[in-house]
């Protein structure tokens, strides 16, 4: 630790000289003094200008530098890097050119002078230039990774492909077009062919953690989660305090419900960096589900205090205060997600249930109206307020509700098993009967939903055979 400190310390010191000489450096432009700045001295200020952004103060430093030394190839090259970000295409180009008329072979200058045509629409005469610059390059691999980036950003994404892929024949070992490459085939959505690249990879370099770590990521991405958690295994064997390979391997767990072994990656996760809001917030909901509330609460609070406009932490400490009978305090928290973000169709389904189950029955109908103003497509709800309001004895409510969630979702299944099983405890066996043939031809599969809400019904002759029709 107290060599940590040390290192940061020797940072502040650094970066303080730089800030006073580029202080000395702007009065003297004003005329207010003047000073002797070494070549390193301008520099330091250069690229401190450019770190912050400081594009003109940068040129102003480039063109001071040349009027000292004009026959310099590096400084032509830096105005060149600062006219490139101003968007001065032209002027960079030329100044660009200048450069590699001192050095033709300064592998930079022949880069910078690509990017620039490449941003100039001029891609053909990019790749050009890289194909003359080959064969004088002792680093043949960066010349096909710098022709994939210029195909990539120019969205030629067949080119980038076959460039990256020339540049790890090359240099098997070399990790940057690895990533490029994979980065392509998924943007393609080739994930499969991107899997591939990882793993040839990993096959000669099997002790590359960051490349087990984007594996782990695309793995995630295309639901296999059991490969991606072994991927990120890989990962912190070798290298066991990485805490974004803790963080997402927390992820996957937390989607397969795995919560237990999801709360001790993220615990792991805030060992190794500091703790930021999305961790605070999974470690919250790990413990929620896990049904130690007073500690989601200490979470969740941790979210709201860092940012207050944090919507569903908010929401979250509304569920958790439901789940142990305050209900009033409950009723608060889920308002302030909404005061927050009046949208949030959770927030508002949460409210619509806790206010139910306490009686507010108008407060609840009220809520609920404004998530189905939101979203009237979770088949879900509908499904949950049609069994809420039927097991409390509102039947017709209940099949009057699932006949709205029809009107609105008229492909869901679901629904009219649902509101089928519901005809026939009132009696009504014909609209029974019409609902349930109208839910088979959606999806016969899911019948069984009708005998969740009326299991007597597979004693029925008319009912099976109806079901058999459609599932034989």
């Amino acid at each position: 630790m107290a060599e940590r400190n040390e290192q940061f310390g020797q940072e502040d010191h650094s970066e303080k000289r730089v800030k006073d000489n580029a202080r000395r450096f702007e009065a003297m432009l004003k005329g207010e003094e003047f000073y002797f700045f070494d070549q390193i001295s301008l520099e330091e200020i250069f690229f401190f200008y450019m770190r912050h952004n400081k594009l003109n103060k940068a040129l102003k430093l480039a063109n001071y530098a040349m009027q000292r030394n004009p026959q310099s190839e590096e400084l032509y090259f830096k105005r060149a890097s600062v006219l490139f970000e101003m968007g001065r295409l032209q002027d960079a180009r030329r100044d660009a050119e200048r450069a590699l008329e001192m050095n033709p072979f300064q592998m930079d200058y022949v880069f910078l002078k690509s990017e620039i045509l490449g941003q100039l629409g001029k891609y053909d005469a990019a790749i050009a230039e890289l194909n003359t610059y080959m064969p004088l390059s002792n680093n043949v691999e960066e010349v096909w990774l710098q022709m994939g980036n210029l195909a990539q950003t120019s969205s030629r994404n067949e080119d980038a492909e076959r460039f990256y892929r020339k540049s790890l024949e090359v240099r098997p070992d070399f990790e940057e077009p690895l990533h490029e490459l994979a980065y392509c085939l998924e943007a393609e959505e080739k994930l499969e062919a991107a899997v591939e690249v990882y793993l040839e990879f990993l096959d000669r370099n099997p002790f590359t953690c960051p490349v087990w770590y984007n594996l782990g990521i695309l793995y995630a991405r295309m639901g296999h989660y059991e490969k991606a958690i072994d991927a990120y295994d890989f990962c912190l064997a070798i290298e066991d305090s990485f805490a974004s390979a803790w963080y997402h391997k927390g992820n996957v767990l937390l989607e397969m419900e795995k919560y237990d072994e999801a709360l001790k990656c993220f615990l792991e996760a805030a060992v190794h960096e500091k703790p930021d809001l999305a961790i605070h917030y999974n470690i919250a909901e790990c413990y929620e589900q896990l049904g130690s509330f007073g500690m989601a609460l200490k979470y969740y609070r941790r979210c709201t205090d860092s940012n207050p406009e944090y919507a569903e932490a908010w929401i979250g400490m509304g569920f958790c205060l439901e789940a142990i009978d305050r209900f009033s305090e409950s009723a608060h928290f889920y308002r302030k997600g909404l005061e927050v973000d009046p949208d949030n169709y959770d927030g508002w389904v949460s409210l619509a249930t806790m206010e139910y189950r306490v009686g507010h029955l108008t407060s609840a109908y009220e809520s609920l109206e404004r998530a189905l103003q939101i979203n009237r497509n979770d088949i879900k709800v509908w499904m949950d307020w049609g069994d809420m309001l039927f097991r409390d004895d509102n039947r017709e409510g209940a099949i009057t509700f699932l006949l709205d969630g029809i009107n609105n979702n008229s492909h869901a299944a679901e629904l009219y098993f649902q509101v089928s099983a519901y005809f026939y405890h009132t009696s009504r066996y014909t609209r029974g009967l019409t609902y349930l043939e109208n839910g088979l031809l959606l999806d016969a599969g899911k019948h069984y939903i009708l005998f969740n809400h009326f299991p007597d019904l597979n004693k029925i002759p008319s009912v099976n055979d109806l079901i058999n029709q459609y599932t034989s």
